[in-house]
């Protein structure tokens, strides 16, 4: 549980709101990002930066428990919803 908060405040404090992060823990840490940041960008560059972001805040313990977490846009979290 103290992983995913920390997890989850890298990435807030990378990706500060109005973007919305969301990180969970079940039996590894997974999550998604919704950030402008993320316009005109492939999703390999997404989960680089992601990675990179992580990569400089946790140790390689910390990393081993991240399964995924998974950059959007606004526009594609709301299409995946139904939301817009």
């Amino acid at each position: 549980m103290a992983l995913r908060r920390k997890v989850e405040r890298v990435l807030t404090e990378s990706f500060p709101p109005p973007a919305k992060v969301r990180v969970e823990d079940h039996d590894g840490i997974y999550g998604s990002v919704v950030s402008n940041r993320f316009k005109r960008m492939e999703m390999v560059e997404r989960q680089n930066l992601i990675g990179e972001t992580l990569a400089g805040r946790l140790n390689q313990d910390e990393l081993r428990h991240i399964q995924f977490i998974v950059g959007f846009t606004p526009e594609e979290a709301a299409a995946q919803t139904g939301a817009g």
